[in-house]
């Protein structure tokens, strides 16, 4: 009884630890870790604020909504090492895009959205290479 027990107590633990590679861990920063990167958007405005995160191939990405003079972190999917621009809208109407930045997957970003719209600004602050 006791050799079965043991037996299954090994297989069991083996099945555990198995499960999850390194590449899964969510505390991994590394840039192979995920095809995602963070943006902190930061809005002092009192206008709510969409955002689209666009890049160098074209491709335009809404990545969620900021209320005015609010926090908010969002996600979005990013592959290789490409030029990012952010697109804001601010509810009232106002409409402004970054320039641009070289942004790898796994970076974290901060958007700082300035009264007014024109003086915003994204750069990195860790995360990346």
């Amino acid at each position: 009884m006791r050799k079965l027990l043991a037996a299954v107590t090994v297989v069991l633990v083996s099945a555990c630890a198995g499960g999850q590679s390194r590449d899964d861990s969510p505390f991994d920063p590394s840039p192979q870790s995920s095809g995602r990167i963070t943006i902190v958007a930061d809005n002092l405005q009192f206008n709510e604020a969409t955002l689209y995160v666009l890049s160098d191939g074209g491709s335009r990405q809404r990545i969620g909504t900021v209320g005015g003079k609010n926090r908010a972190t969002m996600r979005a999917d990013w592959e290789g090492n490409r030029e990012l621009r952010i697109e804001i809208r601010l509810l009232a109407g106002e409409r402004y895009t970054t320039p641009g930045i070289n942004v790898s997957p796994g970076e974290r970003l901060e958007l700082m959205i300035e009264n007014p719209v024109q003086r915003s600004v994204v750069r990195r602050t860790g995360g990346g290479r």
